[in-house]
């Protein structure tokens, strides 16, 4: 079970299960579905929550914009707001969220299906033809 994003293209929710998880590979993914679809089946009876297991890819994510690190000089008030107001309290560091898109090789081998079920990247020929 992988419960941490860590650059993991799928995803998977079960609601009975582990919650959200996160798989490098479709086929890793689907597998886990399966095995939550059918443990949702006890002494013949589904669950209310089978058809709120859902799966998908992962298109975009939350990434830190506009990180501010705390001035070394910087002076700190009582209510944890610096000389020009901004707050810090006990953070070193202070940034907004926004989407951004998941890029990359791996985005662009997925969508080609160019990645085996273990995962393994494909040999790439850089051969460049001169004729």
């Amino acid at each position: 079970m992988n419960r941490s994003y860590k650059g993991e293209r799928f995803f998977l929710y079960d609601p009975e299960g582990d919650g959200m998880q996160y798989f490098a590979t479709e086929y890793e993914r689907d597998q886990a579905a399966r095995a939550a679809i059918n443990n949702s089946l006890e002494d013949g009876v589904w669950s209310e929550l089978a058809d709120q297991i859902v799966v998908g890819v992962i298109t975009a994510s939350a990434k830190a914009v506009n990180i501010r690190h705390k001035p070394a000089d910087a002076i700190i008030d009582e209510n944890g707001d610096d000389e020009d107001g901004v707050y810090w309290g006990d953070q070193e560091r202070i940034c907004d969220y926004e989407l951004a898109a998941w890029h990359g090789i791996n985005a662009l081998l997925l969508m080609y299906e160019k990645i085996d079920p273990e995962g393994k990247l494909p040999r790439v020929d850089m051969t460049i033809d001169t004729s």
